[in-house]
């Protein structure tokens, strides 16, 4: 036995059981100092099965840093709490000045002489598809703050749903409207935002410890 051998055996000696159990978790270590951990904590008598356990609780209290609503998530559950009301908003102010402006019966009255075929299908499509994302957004911040293992996915696809829904919206109001581009300004500028949006949290959502060690019940 060489002498840094003889130094780390001493070592090993002098230290404490949880000191010993915390470096068998550990990886780096050269073969002979693994021969020699094993050697003294074979000659104390600490069985694998110790091992193991302090291994697990050593994982657990790994996971229990990094984990709970904090840190970014915070910033996650302010946009999901205000997401319902901000659609509300939204909703009010697009269509409401339909209905009372007039706009609504003078394109879809038949024997009107400004009458838009489908114009009506738009509109009810349109607005059944934002109650529909209303609902969805509700529920993500149920799912959110039970912290359920539904919330990642379910907020990935809610938020694919959404970027799609914006340039099909958009076509399908050229059909109506000959005269109205696909990727008008204000278009573009929604798909613009909502694809940056897309690309901080969905990856976020994909491989952030803290939302995996979170969203587990």
């Amino acid at each position: 036995m060489n002498d840094y051998e003889k130094n780390l055996k001493e070592n090993y000696a002098n230290m404490h059981e949880d000191m010993l159990l915390n470096l068998k978790t550990q990886s780096g270590q050269t073969a002979e100092a693994k021969i020699l951990l094993d050697e003294e904590l074979a000659r104390r008598g600490i069985k694998q099965e110790k091992i193991e356990e302090n291994k697990k609780e050593l994982a657990a209290s790994n996971t229990n840093e990094i984990n709970g609503l904090r840190g970014w998530l915070i910033l996650v559950g302010i946009g999901l709490v205000f997401a319902p009301f901000r659609l509300i908003f939204t909703v009010i102010q697009t269509y409401a000045p339909i209905f009372k402006d007039g706009t609504w019966d003078m394109l879809t009255i038949i024997d009107s002489p400004n009458y838009t075929p489908y114009f009506q299908s738009l509109m009810i499509g349109e607005m059944l598809f934002n109650l529909c994302m209303l609902f969805a957004s509700i529920y993500l911040v149920y799912l959110f703050s039970s912290k359920s293992k539904k919330f990642p996915k379910y907020f990935i696809a809610i938020s694919t749903i959404s970027i799609i829904a914006i340039p099909l919206d958009s076509f399908f109001v050229t059909l109506v409207f000959d005269d109205m581009k696909i990727f008008d300004e204000e278009t573009s500028k929604d798909l613009f935002k909502s694809l940056i949006v897309f690309g901080i949290w969905v990856p976020y959502m994909l491989y952030s410890k803290r939302v995996k060690n979170t969203f587990i019940q």
